[in-house]
């Protein structure tokens, strides 16, 4: 007997895209900038008010981080999924051909063409 599936194929790429979304702000606001750490009790990023007050200005969408973080370990199994699939994005994205032409992927992403 065949279970029912816990979410439909569009629940799961929503969730996807808004798991993805998070990662892409939270990165981002992390991965520039020095002398901040991490709370351990409170499973928080660990700076100054005044650093806050910087990044949300700069982006009001790191406000949703302030009192709430992704923690370390979700964060690594996040990086593993999401790098590669942005690093994919990025070289199809770039690809173009001539429909005339016979593409060569490999020299195209290499940009021998």
């Amino acid at each position: 007997m065949l279970s029912k599936p816990l979410m439909t194929q569009p629940e799961e790429i929503i969730l996807k895209d808004s798991l993805k979304n998070d990662w892409k702000l939270w990165s981002s606001l992390l991965y520039q900038d020095t002398g901040i750490g991490w709370d351990l009790v409170k499973k928080i990023v660990d700076a100054s008010v005044e650093w806050w007050t910087s990044k949300i200005k700069s982006n009001p969408e790191y406000r949703k981080f302030r009192d709430v973080g992704i923690s370390p370990d979700l964060m690594d199994i996040s990086d593993q999924i999401f790098k590669s699939s942005i690093v994919v994005e990025e070289v199809l994205g770039d690809f173009e051909h001539d429909e005339d032409e016979d593409p060569d992927p490999v020299e195209d992403i290499q940009g021998r063409r």
